[in-house]
């Protein structure tokens, strides 16, 4: 069986080479709290101080695939979202225009209706015992 080799992110590659240069840990300290080996440390220390210690361009590119994707999706979902609330805006609009209770000179006939007549359009209706008239 073959060593399962650990893969650090260059943030953390770059934050433990800051610690060391800060002189807030040693190298030793470094490798104990992180169970890494010397060696592995200084390499990271030599990259960085040789400006070489970057993501490499195809973890960048993944990366920027990656937000790409996202922004994609949530610019299709606002979309989406503004279309649904256009379409209610116009629904509603529709529904106030149809049934307004808005008097305006068309429509004014149609509220002057006498009390009455409204009565009369809809009739109570009593039931009366069996037997009796």
């Amino acid at each position: 069986m073959g060593k399962i080799r650990r893969k650090f992110d260059v943030s953390f590659k770059i934050q433990v080479c800051q610690r060391i240069e800060a002189n807030l840990q040693t190298v030793a300290e470094i490798c104990h709290d992180n169970q890494l080996q010397r060696a592995v440390v200084e390499g990271w220390l030599q990259r960085y101080t040789a400006g070489t210690l970057a993501p490499k361009a195809n973890d960048r590119q993944k990366e920027l695939e990656r937000e790409n994707e996202k922004l994609k999706a949530k610019v299709g979902e606002l979309t989406m979202t503004i279309d649904l609330l256009k379409k209610v805006e116009a629904w509603k609009k529709q529904q106030t225009s149809v049934a307004s209770s808005i008097v305006t000179s068309s429509n004014l006939a149609q509220f002057q209706r006498p009390a009455d007549m409204l009565a009369s359009r809809s009739p109570a209706t009593t039931t009366s015992p069996r037997g009796t008239k």
